[in-house]
């Protein structure tokens, strides 16, 4: 796939002479009704200088922040903006991949995956840019006017959807954090747990949550990415934020 725009520097060498980028698969997405391509990406050791080889991707937040750059133009140039992407890192020096949410192309920027991405590789020092670390990229391709109709109407969305649990509202800002216990009690299969949290008279869900910022150092309250990214540490989880304007998935 062609490059757009002027080429990527560092220093004295372009990262895109070092980017290997190679179609693994291509599918039909029966959940988006679109079709998925998935990339791999990965740096051709050979021709990367010697000097960056045993450098941690932690300590080179310039240089990460090119090769997304590139990887983003290569991957997204013939996207339309309603499409979607998502950047998933994998490495043997990882816990579990690195997945950044599932975003339209319009809403893709380099801060949105690095803000994801770096805040992992900056406590991971042994993965290094001859790691042999790989970057899958998925893109869906959607027709305009195929799919499902979208739903407007969250709530009653929810209510249709056995998958989704539905937290109810409160005026102190803990939804995010009692999500969080809830959804852990049904991944446990805690069945008494869930019968207690799901009283919707009862305090034990808000006990719970104001229980789980306390030990996660999270102030109670309305919760952003940083706050979530907290209770992840907390907690050794991966959280996926959904937004509900996203083709009601």
């Amino acid at each position: 796939m062609a490059m757009n725009g002027n080429p990527t520097t560092t220093s004295n060498f372009q990262i895109q002479d070092f980017l290997v980028l190679t179609e693994r698969s291509r599918k039909d997405n029966k959940k988006y009704q679109a079709n998925e391509v998935t990339f791999r990406a990965v740096l051709n050791l050979v021709r990367l200088p010697q000097h960056l080889h045993a450098v941690s991707l932690g300590n080179i937040i310039e240089i990460v922040r090119e090769l997304f750059e590139a990887l983003i133009r290569r991957t997204t140039g013939d996207l339309a903006p309603t499409d979607l992407v998502r950047f998933c890192i994998q490495d043997a020096g990882l816990d579990k991949p690195i997945s950044t949410t599932l975003m339209k192309v319009s809403d893709v920027t380099v801060e949105n995956v690095l803000s994801r991405v770096m805040k992992v590789l900056q406590s991971k020092d042994q993965i290094e840019l001859n790691s042999g670390f790989t970057v899958d990229v998925v893109t869906i391709r959607r027709p305009v006017g195929a799919g499902r109709t979208k739903v407007t109407n969250v709530e009653m969305a929810c209510l249709k959807k056995r998958s989704i649990l539905t937290i109810p509202k409160d005026d102190k800002g803990l939804c995010c954090a009692k999500a969080i216990v809830f959804a852990l009690a049904h991944l446990h299969q805690d069945q008494r747990a869930i019968e207690t949290l799901r009283k919707r008279k009862g305090t034990a869900l808000i006990s719970r949550a104001r229980e789980l910022h306390h030990n996660a150092g999270v102030p109670a309250g309305p919760c952003t990415y940083r706050e979530v990214a907290l209770f992840e540490r907390h907690l050794d989880i991966q959280i996926v934020v959904v937004a509900s304007d996203n083709m009601n998935e």
